[in-house]
């Protein structure tokens, strides 16, 4: 781990000095963006340092304008990702602990995640460890943005900080920023757990896992979280995978999106007459409704995404991010729709109370189709 406030001494090791977002904290560089989580904290994922002073400034839609963030010196220093790999068959996974991400889903030599799209639109090396520039990462213990990070839980109002991402609102809750531990390790299985003790980040104590089982068909991924807080605790899950656009479709079954508002934030449910899609010729970045499957196609190549949870959330659907002119798309499976916490009734959009000791899962498949030309 390396301290948020340094410069690069000229041997290239950390010393101390201050860094500053526009907003004027000082932060912790998270995969090449300024992380505004508070001064004095500690990330796993800091790969770019700025020298003092420098600014990183939000642009449209809450996202970053592409820029380089540049090193005393010139120099980048990009920590190495730590990873476990696994097979069955031609299929190989490799998940790195920075993040909790999947770095590489791979069957012989055909990838079935895309890896280095965001960073291509952010401006910033391929090899930067944020969760944001690997093949697919965790959402918990909530999803997407929430709105200017305020929520009341239990007649208590909580103010999280904002993500620069998405400011002025949270973003994807925490597991995607934290490094997570092997807690077990097979030939064609790995388990990543991650203990979050409660901080200003996220108030509730908890202990997650991923469980991630290679099966000649493809992937399953079992994902929980337990509540380890003292009383009841709001719970959400949901992934996020990246998928190649080149030439794709994606077929579903979902029967309604939600409009965003001019905040990036689901304002209403809107009927959709058509659920199947060129991806290429789409753009989206929306929450969507309806049975829990997507079929995906290529030339040559079909695959097949379908998930559960349990207890079953009265919200069933996914997030569909559909970038205009990138490489990639995602389709991330969803236990509740983004900004669920500020609703009048959280329960209706997805949340899950958890009492002391319970947990929420999210079962996922990935599955190869045969492919019908």
């Amino acid at each position: 781990l390396l301290p948020t406030d340094h410069s690069l001494s000229p041997a290239g090791n950390p010393s101390h000095t201050a860094l500053r977002c526009s907003s004027g904290h000082r932060c912790g560089l998270l995969g090449g963006v300024l992380g505004t989580r508070g001064c004095a904290r500690t990330y796993p994922m800091g790969a770019s340092y700025l020298p003092k002073g420098r600014e990183v400034n939000a642009g449209s839609r809450g996202r970053l304008r592409p820029r380089r963030l540049q090193a005393r010196d010139d120099r980048r220093v990009t920590p190495a990702m730590d990873t476990v790999s696994c097979t069955a068959g031609p299929l190989t996974l490799t998940v790195g602990l920075e993040g909790g991400v999947v770095v590489e889903l791979i069957k012989g030599k055909q990838p079935w995640l895309k890896a280095g799209g965001e960073a291509k639109r952010d401006g910033a090396p391929a090899t930067e460890t944020s969760s944001r520039y690997h093949g697919a990462y965790p959402l918990l213990p909530f999803i997407g943005r929430l709105a200017d990070g305020r929520f009341s839980w239990a007649g208590v109002n909580y103010t999280l900080p904002p993500h620069p991402l998405a400011a002025p609102h949270a973003l994807h809750g925490v597991g995607w920023e934290r490094r997570w531990a092997v807690a077990s390790q097979g030939a064609s299985a790995i388990t990543l757990s991650l203990d979050h003790p409660g901080d200003d980040a996220w108030p509730f104590a908890f202990r997650a896992k991923q469980h991630f089982a290679l099966h000649p068909w493809g992937l399953a991924l079992t994902m929980t979280l337990t509540n380890q807080h003292r009383a009841s605790a709001p719970a959400q899950l949901g992934w996020h995978p990246y998928f190649p656009s080149a030439g794709a479709s994606l077929g579903t079954a979902f029967k309604q999106h939600w409009e965003s508002d001019e905040r990036d934030l689901p304002s209403q449910p809107v009927p959709l007459p058509n659920a199947r899609w060129a991806v290429e010729e789409t753009v989206w970045d929306h929450c969507f409704e309806g049975p829990a499957q997507g079929a995906l196609a290529w030339p040559g190549q079909a695959l097949r995404l379908a998930w559960s949870s349990a207890p079953r959330s009265p919200f069933r659907g996914a997030v569909l991010y559909l970038p205009e002119a990138s490489d990639f798309f995602c389709c991330e499976p969803v236990t509740a729709c983004p900004n669920a916490l500020t609703a009048a009734d959280p329960h209706a959009r997805g949340v899950v109370a958890l009492a002391p000791g319970e947990s929420l899962h999210l079962s996922i498949a990935l599955r190869e189709e045969r492919f019908a030309p």
